[in-house]
């Protein structure tokens, strides 16, 4: 160390310190690691620092504070999701008490909600700009979804889509996007305005060895596992849902991907319950069974769990934020 005065006129020639004397009071601090033909740190006014791109000294009494997170990135902000509602226009197609579970889940995870109208939808170009998520929950697809919402608004939920939103589907949500469609083994064609084609697959229903609407019953669904669910529980895992006439998904194209199946006993065990496809940048995912309800009046011997809903949320998450997360 450079403690001496002797010691350093010996290594002025040879070690730049550039201390002055003893007696100057304007002399620089002692330089503390002078080693021979090495010069000293520039002068940065922290007598304790050298030139190493960190200011904190490694040997003091005050070492750099560990990292608490303070300085990490802001959380993103969250989810903006448009819940669709035509409980004010003609044939109110929409599922009321259902609106209400979905706003519940979305917000209990949350997500701040919207509720938008047909008219919105059919008249407002723009109403859907900001969102992240559109969400359609069960009700009458016909002729309230098909036929109600007009060919502007379905070109609005398209352009939605493609460009980088989420739909996300549950029950009657489902079957109004899908191209391919039977109920009841009978065809339904474009002519019932099941023309919107975000699935260019096959929606079948019901399930009949659950049930069949306006009948609720649990359905068993099992989740293989899948990221859009990653973390939620040790896959495969199974959970009771409330089913009542829900689709099931076949002849699905290449780009689709089973989220979770029907697991009770019958023809329809193994068939896709819940799906999700890319539609431009964007992404939407179809529900057959309800995730959302926890009690139905005409089912009060069940009570589904709380996890359902959570479930319900997180795969909304993932399907909206995309490559973010």
């Amino acid at each position: 160390m450079c403690t001496h005065r002797s010691l350093l006129l010996t290594l002025l020639t040879l070690c730049a310190c550039g201390h002055k004397d003893d007696d100057d009071p304007q002399r620089r601090p002692e330089c503390p690691d002078c080693e021979e033909c090495e010069e000293c740190p520039e002068d940065t006014g922290d007598p304790c620092s050298e030139d190493s791109g960190d200011p904190c000294p490694e040997d003091t009494d005050n070492p750099c504070p560990e990292d608490t997170g303070d300085s990490a990135e802001p959380p993103p902000e969250p989810l903006l999701v448009a819940i669709y509602d035509d409980g004010e226009g003609d044939f109110p197609s929409a599922w009321a008490e259902g609106l209400d579970y979905i706003e519940e889940s979305m917000q209990a995870a949350g997500y701040l909600t919207e509720r938008i109208g047909r008219d919105e939808l059919n008249s407002e170009p723009g109403i859907l700009w900001g969102f992240d998520a559109l969400l359609f929950g069960g009700g009458f697809a016909y002729p309230g979804y098909t036929l109600y919402i007009s060919g502007a608004g379905k070109a609005r939920i398209q352009e939605f889509v493609y460009s980088g939103g989420a739909y996300v589907g549950i029950c009657a949500g489902a079957y109004f996007v899908c191209d391919d469609l039977y109920y009841e083994g009978i065809p339904i064609g474009d002519e019932s305005g099941y023309n919107i084609d975000l699935y260019p697959g096959t929606c079948g229903g019901p399930v009949h060895e659950v049930s069949s609407y306006p009948n609720w019953a649990p359905a068993t669904i099992e989740f293989p596992g899948h990221e859009a669910y990653d973390g939620f529980d040790t896959p495969p895992f199974e959970m009771q849902l409330y089913y009542a006439g829900g689709p099931y998904f076949e002849d699905m194209p290449a780009d689709t991907e089973v989220l979770a199946t029907y697991n009770d006993d019958g023809p329809h065990q193994g068939l896709a319950a819940v799906i999700t496809r890319p539609y431009g940048e964007g992404r939407i995912v179809l529900w057959g069974p309800h995730p959302e309800v926890l009690q139905v009046d005409t089912a009060p011997h069940v009570s589904m769990e709380v996890a359902n809903r959570e479930l319900y949320a997180t795969v909304v998450g993932w399907a909206a934020r995309g490559d973010e997360e």
